[in-house]
């Protein structure tokens, strides 16, 4: 959510995931929900969702400063992708690392 660096969107998510709105609350476990709710098998929406924050995480990594990123953005994405990996909720904190870096309260 890389939006919520912006204080004009901090709103919740437009669309729920697994019935949450609060994207910080979200982890894999509703994300894998979410696909069964469509009709996807767990086993094949395990392997969507762990192969797209494996490809999050080495994307995430080479940004770097270039396409003019802010410096907070990065962090920012690399812990929720961790958090999710790890199984917990996007966000751990009551304010990630990356959007206090940001300045934004």
């Amino acid at each position: 959510m890389p939006q919520v660096l912006f204080p004009a969107e901090r709103d919740p998510l437009a669309l729920r995931v697994n019935g949450r709105q609060d994207p910080g609350a979200i982890a894999v476990e509703d994300l894998l929900a979410e696909g069964r709710s469509w009709g996807i098998p767990r086993s094949r929406a395990a392997d969507v969702v762990s192969s797209t924050l494996e490809s999050i995480r080495a994307a995430v990594e080479n940004i770097g400063d270039r396409h003019g990123a802010p410096a907070s953005l990065p962090l920012f994405l690399l812990e929720q992708t961790e958090n999710l990996l790890r199984g917990d909720p996007a966000w751990t904190r009551r304010l990630p690392p990356a959007i206090a870096l940001s300045g934004i309260d």
